[in-house]
């Protein structure tokens, strides 16, 4: 029986039902139960909050007993910027430690007992808030449990709002979404806030620029950048491209 770990994606697909239940117990016991997330309206929430904003991940394992276990953390590779390593790191006991401490329990023969503290860090004190981003399947669980608190803060953004306009998510790539339009495909890519679409036809172009104007260009206008040649970077991790 295989104990491997998955993102959430991958762990849907291969647990399905099961692997739902577990990130919906996840949520209703640990971070809804406990009161340890509080939804915002979307007014409050600037450009910049958005930008710090941490994803919320979800991991999903099948447990040696056979239970699906879900268990979420904030990706707080974003707080990298402005926390030291040794502020954002789990307190972790070394290997060295811990091996002498074995050595002495033996040497001694101490009484000896581990206790797993559940859900520590969501019992522990916070100074400052801390902006956390759900997204997906998770949205759906916490609308869920409270249709009331959740549903009216529920927002659309990039891949979320081109689903309502028609657009269907690539299945290789999370982050393209194609839609057909006057026989041709309209394809758009992002990266963060970041996209670029194309189609044959320009007028297809500019309409969907208008769009994305009108829905998102609200606090500030879309910056837009036109031409047969694009100079420019995407980054992502080390690997660069030209587009």
């Amino acid at each position: 029986m295989s104990t491997k770990q998955y993102g959430m994606r991958a762990g849907l697909k291969v647990f399905g039902d099961a692997g739902r239940d577990a990130v919906a117990s996840e949520i209703r016991d640990n971070l809804h139960g406990r009161g340890a997330i509080e939804p915002v309206k979307k007014e409050p929430v600037t450009r910049n909050i958005r930008k710090q904003s941490l994803p919320y991940l979800m991991f999903l394992k099948r447990k040696r007993c056979g239970k699906i276990k879900g268990r979420g953390c904030a990706d707080g590779r974003k707080q990298r910027e402005f926390i030291s390593k040794e502020e954002a790191s789990s307190p972790t006991v070394s290997t060295p430690a811990l091996m002498a401490t074995c050595l002495i329990y033996a040497i001694e023969g101490r009484n000896v007992a581990t206790a797993d503290i559940p859900e520590a860090f969501l019992q522990a004190t916070m100074d400052d808030d801390v902006w956390i981003k759900f997204e997906n399947e998770m949205v759906d669980v916490l609308v869920e449990l409270d249709p009331d608190l959740y549903g009216p803060r529920v927002c659309y953004h990039n891949g979320g709002q081109l689903t309502d306009w028609g657009f269907k998510k690539n299945d290789y790539d999370a982050c393209t979404m194609n839609k057909m339009v006057n026989g041709s495909q309209l394809t758009i890519v992002w990266h963060v806030d970041n996209c670029k679409i194309s189609h044959v036809d320009e007028k297809v172009v500019t309409d969907m620029l208008s769009k994305l104007e009108a829905k998102f260009g609200k606090e500030s206008s879309v910056t837009v950048t036109r031409g047969a040649v694009r100079e420019g970077v995407l980054r992502h991790g080390d690997a660069r491209c030209s587009t």
